[in-house]
């Protein structure tokens, strides 16, 4: 396995550099000259700033890709200073992935933390949860209430809905407040995809997939009509997975199904040529979501945690005009409301009673904001991005414990103390950003954005629970913020350039961080308990790193250096009593760990002929808690990926690729990881003497896995195309566990077959 990363790692730096020389080809243009900003350029580019790997063709690894994650507008990803991945509609056609976080899966930086096939938790950076942002079309996903470890928010978006998913790696609170100190997850949803001078024009797409793994059965469709001044797009899908079998001879792996349901519309009215108001809607829905983590400890098997039902709905009203004078180049302005219901149980079995506590969660988010591109023109072009937004929570939940005694059947129902207040969460910010451009092989970026937020809880009688007091969980808290960010990119000659950023990172404390009560789980065996003295964290981050764009390659590599200070950490609080539960343990958040991270991110992809092109990336993370003196949690071991593909259009368009994904073996254990049942042989039962550690040490061992796609047109007439698309993923059945994940083995060989039709 090491041999196989060495080889990645010369595969990545060796290769761009022994390429990267001087223009060649009878269209080199004059050295130094790039294209303008905001245009995509007439040849080879990276497809991203961190990862330029594979789009639907070979020849789309070539062509120029525009983000509008980093820098708020679009920017084409050759002048964005600071690394972003986008996984693009081809390749999310390609992996047939059928969960949001499982799309990610190959981009390089990216690594998923599981506690079920429903579940995914990027991490980024060293960074998860409630320090990764997720985005929906630039609307945050993350709310007040999430808790300081894995989510699996990422997963409440319509896999159907989404076109394409760009990542930004590292901080970002400057374009996005809050939260973004690992990085940035922004999903971008279909559009219509154009409006005809005259006439209707229309169009849509059904896709069907089964997976053998786990009997999976989905379906995302969706079809659009448009006129010269309206437009109206409207989708929907489901899905159906049964337990899966893990790889090799493990067999079936219970409590691993899951459903899903969602649909979305968007309608839009363009008054004139430079403007469009929207208003768009999507529903999305998980039931019966089992999770394998903590399936096995009650005796009779009742799953310890078990989500009957959650729903997440979305409506937002915007308006974008273009090209609106010299004075603005284009002026944004949204307005939106989420609205997310989740009900979920946690049962706890003794050899008398049965215990479940029912949660209920209300949180409802208004939100508005504007942004606008102002050019300024001294000497050269250059861009300022302006705006602002406000959004405010409201957070509530309620709490009910159903005991049922084994020997007569009896139910009782009450309502335990010490449970969280509910309450609101505002934020107010304004931020700048410039784009300046010193000559045509050098631009600069540099920001600055404030926020402030308020915290504002109201707790009732019942939440206080000794030696807590109502004054105590009665916060009217304000917290402020100033974050700026600065970066270059430099082409040094036609093909070659050196990226570089220096940029800070914020998270205010939410409800979770500064007055949450949390019964003990299995994977720390501590309760949780308020910390109304909480305060911010914060973080600076330091980039650098070459990118190669040439007629047959293209590579990107990025060394940076994360530093947390001060970060938001559980210390031991002693003893404390549950109501319901009992005498545990306890844990209080306090703002006073430091920590650093440190790593390197590269990609890249290689036509040597026409047709034919190998790509690769690799990902190293190296963090460590200076608090504890001890490895930081959630790095990721070193991985990579390395992948071939073939296709020809003539005269029946098909292709075929095959992939290798290589992960190296986990040796740096967090003191945190001790207790983790992640770790364990079985991470359905608590770690203990009968159920240890899977390796000495805690260690998880390497490994690679082989996957094998193809894909061939079947039909194309006129106003019709039909498609199949066969992935083959862990080919080889290969049995292992994802580091940080907590499923006792990944899935084995499972053959997915889609069927897509365009219209």
């Amino acid at each position: 396995m090491r041999t196989l990363c060495r080889a990645l790692v010369w595969l990545l730096v060796a290769a761009p550099l022994a390429w990267a020389q001087e223009p060649t080809g009878p269209d080199a243009q004059a050295a130094g000259e790039r294209p303008a900003q905001g245009e995509a350029p007439d040849r080879a580019v990276p497809r991203s700033a961190a990862a330029p790997t594979d789009s639907r063709t070979s020849d789309d690894v070539f062509l120029g890709e525009i983000t509008v994650t980093a820098t708020r507008m679009e920017e084409n990803l050759l002048n964005v200073p600071q690394s972003v991945s986008v996984a693009t509609e081809g390749e999310l056609r390609r992996r047939q992935a059928a969960t949001p976080g499982r799309m990610l899966d190959e981009v390089p930086g990216v690594w998923n933390h599981r506690n079920g096939p429903a579940g995914a938790s990027p991490i980024l950076r060293g960074q998860i949860g409630p320090r990764v942002l997720y985005l929906y079309d630039g609307i945050r996903v993350n709310n007040s209430a999430l808790f300081g470890g894995p989510n699996a928010f990422l997963n409440t978006i319509p896999p159907g809905a989404i076109e394409r998913i760009e990542v930004l790696h590292g901080p970002g609170s400057l374009q996005y407040g809050s939260d973004a100190i690992g990085g940035i997850v922004n999903v971008i949803t279909r559009r219509v995809p154009t409006y005809p001078e005259q006439g209707v024009l229309y169009g849509g797409r059904v896709t069907t997939r089964y997976g053998s793994v786990d009997d999976l059965l989905a379906n995302d469709s969706y079809a659009w009509v448009s006129s010269p001044h309206l437009s109206l797009l409207a989708g929907g899908g489901f899905s159906d997975a049964k337990h899966y079998d893990g790889g090799g001879d493990f067999g079936e792996v219970k409590d691993t199904a899951y459903e899903t349901e969602g649909f979305y519309t968007r309608l839009g009215w363009k008054p004139g040529k430079q403007h469009l108001v929207e208003a768009s809607f999507q529903r999305f829905g998980r039931n019966d979501v089992y999770r394998y983590t903590q399936s096995k400890n009650n005796p009779s098997r009742i799953p310890t945690l078990f989500d009957p039902a959650e729903e997440r709905d979305l409506a937002k009203l915007s308006y974008r005009g273009r090209d609106l004078g010299a004075a603005l180049d284009s002026f944004d302005a949204w307005s939106y409301l989420q609205q997310f219901d989740s009900l979920g149980f946690r049962t706890a079995e003794s050899s008398t009673r049965f215990d479940r506590r029912e949660t209920t969660r209300d949180q409802s988010v208004y939100g508005a904001g504007f942004q606008g591109v102002t050019p300024v023109r001294v000497g050269r072009e250059h861009k300022l991005v302006w705006g602002g937004d406000y959004r405010l929570e409201k957070i509530g939940s309620s709490l009910r414990l159903r005991r049922t005694t084994k020997a007569t059947g009896a139910v009782v129902v009450s309502e335990p103390a010490g449970q969280t207040p509910d309450g609101s969460y505002e934020v107010y910010d304004a931020f700048a950003l410039a784009e300046i451009s010193l000559r045509e092989n050098l631009t600069l970026t540099a920001g600055i954005r404030y926020e402030a937020t308020h915290l504002d809880s109201a707790p009732r009688p019942i939440d206080a629970v000794t030696p807590f007091t109502l004054n105590d969980l009665d916060l009217d808290e304000w917290w402020h913020s100033v974050t700026w960010s600065a970066g270059a990119v430099w082409w040094f000659t036609e093909e070659a350039a050196l990226a570089g950023s220096v940029g800070t990172g914020f998270r205010a404390p939410n409800f979770s961080d500064a007055i949450s009560f949390g019964v003990p789980t299995q994977v720390t065996g501590v309760s949780t308990i308020p910390s109304p003295g909480v305060q911010p964290e914060e973080a600076i981050q330091y980039e650098l790193g070459p990118r190669y764009a040439g007629e047959r390659l293209t590579a990107a590599v990025s060394a940076y250096y994360l530093d947390l200070d001060p970060t938001i950490v559980p210390v031991g609080a002693g003893a404390f009593d549950v109501p319901g539960v009992g005498t545990t343990q306890a844990r209080q958040n306090q703002t006073i760990g430091t920590a650093f991270v440190r790593g390197v991110e590269g990609s890249l992809a290689y036509r040597p002929v026409d047709g034919l092109t190998l790509f690769g990336n690799l990902t190293y993370t190296f963090g460590r808690d200076k608090f504890l003196d001890a490895p930081l949690r959630f790095i990721p071991p070193l991985n990579g990926l390395l992948g071939v593909r073939y296709e020809r259009t003539e005269p029946r368009p098909w292709w075929i690729e095959a992939t290798v994904r290589m992960v190296d073996r986990y040796t740096r254990h967090a003191p945190d990881d001790e207790t983790d049942v992640a770790y364990a042989v079985d991470p359905g039962f608590n770690l203990s003497a009968a159920n240890p550690a899977l390796r000495a040490g805690f260690e998880m061992p390497g490994y690679a896995v082989v996957g094998l796609r193809g894909g061939v047109e079947l039909v194309r007439r006129e106003n019709l195309a039909g498609r199949l698309v066969v992935s083959i993923e862990n080919l080889l059945d290969k049995e292992y566990r994802e580091v940080h994940s907590r499923q006792v083995v990944e899935p084995g060989v499972n053959v997915v077959t889609g069927i897509e039709i365009d219209f």
